[in-house]
């Protein structure tokens, strides 16, 4: 029996389950292109969290002096403002900082 031979009769079984086998390979292949694609999104969502981490952020230079000049209280809100920056702590005070982190007033 040849090849020719035996794929006449594999096909002569199957034959009546066609669209069933069709359907599986089609949803095979689908969920094959998916697993690449999350593959792919998770790369780039990596990629895109890398590139934020590396930007400097303003608010550093505040929060060290905050931390400095106030060590036993809590920075409990940072928040931008058009004039920079404001730290709020845990005693009530409020302090203002330029947009380059320098400090401009403590606010009681």
């Amino acid at each position: 029996m040849g090849i020719g031979t035996l794929l006449y009769y594999i096909l002569r079984i199957v034959k009546p389950y066609r669209w069933l086998l069709i359907v599986t390979l089609v949803l095979t292949l689908v969920g094959s292109l998916l697993a690449q694609v999350n593959a792919i999104v998770l790369d780039r969502a990596v990629d895109a969290i890398n590139v934020l981490d590396q930007q400097p952020t303003l608010m550093w230079p505040s929060a060290e002096y905050a931390k400095t000049h106030y060590p036993e209280d809590v920075i409990t809100k940072l928040s931008k403002k058009p004039y920079g920056y404001k730290i709020e702590l845990s005693n009530d005070e409020d302090m203002r900082f330029t947009p380059q982190g320098q400090f401009i007033e403590k606010i009681d």
